[in-house]
């Protein structure tokens, strides 16, 4: 009679709608749940099944059904001691809503039934339909029993019915404590990768927030110099840093999650080296004027054995660098940062090395004037 319930349940299900619908299956889920409650071996509960974390839909959908077998699990228990789970009757209806605009769902599986099995019916229970052979589940199980059967089994193959055995862990709390850490802490610096060579004095550092931190400020932590930037619509982003010689530790941070990255530069160290970095999209340069008279900027971005503009962007994103090689005549260099576009209060540094090391930090906050000098510093080269 049940198994005839639940089919005629799954018909209605496909082929019912509106108010006729609601009628059928509310009339014959009383009439299937009625026609067993003098059977003391088996009962039926209605549960439901949800996440409280946005997932992929098929993910949060698993979960959702997880969930409901977690409740079911309760409820039967709640029928006394010598009642367990059973078998999945009616798999319910699904349900999903989308996470403002991105692409993960919160889900809800709701009218799903469970049998509950006495003590004293566990036999009858255990000869239930035969199981298929290639995935081991009952052939008569409703959808998605079979493709969460792997959650259910006791830890180190212990029977569920034996005493002292394992109880079913529920991967719906493990699954949303991973999420709670990834919110923790959510950037993945995708590249390069961890000790990676690069031939480049300048490179793209590219990663994620696995969706957690959209349009956020981040803080990118590179010799001794730092600079803001921003994720995108999707928590990815991307940034353009200068390197130094030999080994780089890159930090990506929001707060107090941050992720690290060491990158190995086969690169020619330089005598010196400035790298000016500042907040928001104003348009900065970087010029140098060196002791022989040489003019270096966005104008003349290299002079042999001199200087040379490493990056100059006229989108307003930083940082800016200039380098001066080794061969290049001794005495003062004189650094300045020009304030192309006028803008002010924008609050910016100045980071000098010498030999690859950091040896000055200056800070700046450019007044007003468009390609007014923000700053002057003179370096000796010697």
């Amino acid at each position: 009679m049940r198994s005839r319930c639940a089919a005629w349940l799954e018909w209605f299900a496909t082929g019912g709608n509106g108010a006729l619908w609601w009628a059928r299956s509310c009339w014959l889920l009383a009439l299937c749940i009625g026609t067993g409650a003098g059977h003391a071996a088996q009962k039926d509960v209605l549960v439901v099944g949800k996440t409280q974390v946005c997932f992929s839909r098929d993910y949060a959908l698993e979960l959702a059904a997880i969930s409901a077998e977690n409740n079911a699990h309760d409820a039967c228990a709640a029928l006394g001691s010598g009642w367990r789970l059973g078998e999945l009757r009616i798999p319910g209806y699904q349900q999903c809503r989308q996470c403002g605009q991105s692409k993960e769902y919160r889900c809800e599986i709701t009218q799903v039934s469970y049998s509950c099995i006495s003590t004293e019916g566990r036999q009858a229970a255990e000869e239930k339909a035969p199981r298929d052979g290639k995935s081991g589940s009952d052939a008569s199980s409703g959808a998605g029993a079979g493709a969460l059967e792997k959650w259910a089994k006791p830890a180190n193959g212990a029977d569920a019915a034996s005493p002292g055995a394992t109880q079913t862990r529920n991967p719906l709390e493990h699954f949303e404590a991973e999420r709670a850490e990834v919110r923790k802490q959510p950037i993945r610096i995708t590249s390069p990768q961890p000790r990676q060579q690069v031939t480049t004095r300048v490179v793209e550092v590219v990663g994620d927030t696995q969706g957690v931190l959209r349009n956020s400020e981040l803080t990118v932590h590179f010799n001794g110099a730092q600079q803001r930037i921003a994720s995108d619509a999707n928590g990815k982003f991307q940034v353009r840093l200068i390197l130094a010689a030999g080994l780089n530790n890159v930090r990506v941070c929001h707060a107090q999650a941050c992720s690290e990255v060491a990158i190995d530069a086969k690169i020619q160290p330089q005598a010196l080296m400035a790298t000016l970095t500042w907040q928001g999209r104003a348009d900065l340069d970087l010029h140098v004027l060196t002791p022989s008279g040489a003019h270096c900027m966005h104008g003349r971005r290299s002079i042999a054995n001199e200087c040379s503009l490493d990056i100059d962007d006229t989108r307003g994103v930083n940082p800016e660098n200039i380098s001066i090689a080794p061969q290049a005549p001794k005495g003062k260099y004189r650094f300045s940062v020009v304030n192309y576009s006028g803008q002010s209060g924008i609050q910016g540094v100045l980071s000098i090395y010498k030999a690859e090391r950091l040896v000055e930090t200056r800070p700046f906050v450019t007044g007003g004037g468009k390609k007014s000098t923000a700053l002057e510093v003179d370096v000796g080269n010697d």
